[in-house]
């Protein structure tokens, strides 16, 4: 993950822990209507700012490419700092999108940093009532999880408005979002390019569990603990994923959540890609005792959550990612490495 954010996020380590009395226990859950051909989707810039012209209107015709119409929001091109735009104006374009009644969903141009800023400015009654899809992930993990947990909507974890769309990307997105049956299997690309044959893969606990699917970015879901914008993860499976991070890093994230007590009740676990570079070699550490690889740090950490959990799922900042439902119910089998989604996560039109 690029440092700029990391340093931002790292004051998050700072925060007592001690008291979780605000997370959220999501009580009944609210689909969004199916997308279809001809929708209008809003595309939004929640967090860092689109280099120029050329990035909207990549992303303009990416969503184009799925069959909807587009809006872009008002302040979409808009920088400050780092930023695109002020706190005030990305959070109008969360708000204006959910209350538009010409926009069907919001897919995000990009993420970077700066989603979990708006947490405390978005209206969350105005999204219950108009429940919507919301597609991203990376920084808008954080928007994914604050308004499942305080809106109780299902949200998406899924490609950007900018992502590179592939064919495996497109399936999946069409399953997810525009039918109202449970997706089923996640599947493996057959033929991935530029690319490890698949994202770091392994048993790390033995077992099935089933849950309603929860998670995004560890370094957006680490940040949110303490706060009201964390749902609780009992019951469900948790799926976690990051970029750019050195292993010991990915162990203080990982140990944050598990000594905040926010792994409690959780039915199990799903890494998806933790590539600290493009190019790096996923091989285990020839001297463990000397050095820790992503793959002891996720081992240990499933050791001591002591839930089926496997690592190798196609999640996170890589070319083909699945696009998964974030509280719908599915199923994991360790063993077996598989995912699969067993609730429609819309709502037929």
């Amino acid at each position: 993950m690029p440092i700029t954010r990391r340093t931002l996020l790292v004051a998050a380590s700072a925060v007592p822990l001690a008291s979780l009395a605000s997370v959220k226990t999501v009580k009944s859950i609210l689909k969004p209507k199916a997308l279809r051909d001809g929708d209008t989707i809003a595309i939004i810039s929640p967090s860092s700012s689109v280099q120029g012209p050329a990035d909207l209107e990549k992303a303009r015709r990416n969503v184009e490419s799925l069959g909807f119409k587009v809006k872009t929001g008002a302040h979409a091109s808009n920088s400050w700092g780092y930023l695109a735009g002020t706190d005030e104006h990305r959070a109008a374009d969360i708000n204006d999108a959910f209350e538009d009644s010409e926009v069907s969903g919001i897919i995000c141009v990009k993420g970077g940093y700066g989603a979990a800023r708006l947490l405390d400015r978005l209206n969350y009654d105005a999204i219950h009532r108009n429940p919507k899809v919301l597609l991203g992930y990376s920084d808008i993990t954080a928007l994914i999880l604050a308004i499942y947990a305080k809106a109780g909507v299902v949200t998406f974890h899924g490609p950007v408005a900018l992502s590179t769309y592939s064919a495996f990307d497109l399936q999946n997105i069409t399953k997810t979002i525009r039918t109202a049956e449970p997706a089923g299997l996640l599947a493996v690309p057959s033929t991935p390019e530029g690319h490890p044959p698949q994202p770091l893969a392994a048993t790390l606990s033995p077992g099935k569990a089933r849950g309603r699917l929860i998670g995004g970015n560890l370094s957006l879901v680490a940040s949110l603990v303490g706060s009201p914008y964390l749902p609780s993860f009992a019951g469900h499976i948790l799926f976690l994923e990051d970029i750019g991070e050195e292993p010991y890093r990915i162990d203080r994230m990982l140990n944050t959540l598990r000594i905040s007590g926010a792994m409690k009740g959780v039915q199990g676990l799903v890494f998806g890609d933790f590539s600290l570079r493009a190019t790096q070699s996923a091989e285990p550490a020839t001297s463990p005792e000397r050095e820790f690889t992503m793959l002891h740090v996720l081992q240990n950490f499933a050791d001591q959550i002591r839930v089926p959990a496997f690592c190798g799922a196609w999640i996170g900042h890589i070319k083909d990612k699945d696009t998964l439902p974030v509280g719908v119910q599915a199923e994991l089998d360790a063993e077996a490495r598989t995912l699969t989604i067993v609730e429609s996560a819309v709502t037929t039109r």
